[in-house]
């Protein structure tokens, strides 16, 4: 009696067991989420210049931008908002051809990574989020001095300022540059540099500026022939002229002037 209902109970289980396999699970899905969020830099990582490019080059938007070394080290500043790379303007060694009226004479182009020809150009980079906006503006109070304490009077010129992303942003988020020339040289459209002559602006309430924006000035494909030292010529930009006023000019030693650069919050 016992064995028979040892049997029975088994025979069930194994009924019950068989019953629970057959049934198919439902899928189920759930959701959850990730979650980043950002706060300004501040700007205290090391950047290098980047290859500014020249807007003659057919791949000028679209090629990769690579870090440069200028042969002019030039200046840089610090902070979320800086200048990465501010030049020094060369106007080079040049034939006294004038010695009444103005004479004018053009910047020498850049130099990257050894003897490549690039415009000049400066470097800025923004790197507090939401594209809050920015000025660029230039000083100089056309007074050039010697080591000698010499002075002459002498007028900067800029035109044709141009600007390339670094960051591969869309273009409503591009700055714009100057496009008030209002002065003539020569027969040509520029701004004069006086006292905070503004070359590029970055609207924050179009959440402009935002990224590393390279500023340049003119292109290696419109160098003209400028006379220089025994004679010769060189090729010289355009987009960077000097009028000098008359008066004596001593060929002793170079003549330097300040130029201020200034780089400010929209707000």
């Amino acid at each position: 009696m016992k064995k028979s209902l040892w049997l029975v109970s088994a025979l069930c289980l194994g009924s019950l067991v068989l019953s629970v396999s057959t049934v198919d699970a439902a899928a189920t899905s759930a959701t959850t989420k990730a979650k980043i969020k950002f706060v300004d830099g501040q700007g205290d990582d090391k950047v290098e210049p980047t290859d500014p490019g020249d807007k003659t080059d057919p791949g000028d938007k679209t090629d990769p931008k690579e870090p440069v070394k200028p042969i002019d080290p030039g200046t840089s500043t610090s902070g979320p908002l800086k200048f990465v790379y501010i030049p020094d303007v060369s106007f080079g060694e040049n034939n006294l051809v004038k010695t009444t009226g103005n004479a004018y004479y053009y910047a020498q182009f850049s130099q990257v990574n050894g003897n490549t020809e690039r415009p000049n150009f400066f470097e800025v980079n923004d790197s507090r989020g939401g594209g809050k906006g920015w000025t660029v503006s230039l000083s100089n109070n056309g007074i050039f001095k010697n080591a000698d304490g010499h002075e002459i009077k002498a007028n900067l010129y800029m035109n044709d300022l141009n600007i390339r992303s670094n960051s591969d942003l869309e273009e409503r988020y591009y700055p714009t540059v100057t496009t008030r020339l209002n002065e003539t040289v020569n027969g040509n459209p520029y701004m004069r540099i006086e006292s905070s002559s503004v070359l590029a602006t970055a609207d924050g309430t179009q959440k402009q500026g935002y990224g590393s924006w390279t500023v340049r000035f003119g292109s290696t494909g419109n160098g003209i022939d400028q006379k220089v030292d025994g004679g010769k010529t060189e090729k010289r930009n355009p987009a960077i002229a000097l009028e000098v006023l008359p008066g004596m000019k001593d060929t002793a030693s170079a003549y330097t002037t300040d130029l201020v650069w200034e780089i400010t919050d929209s707000k």
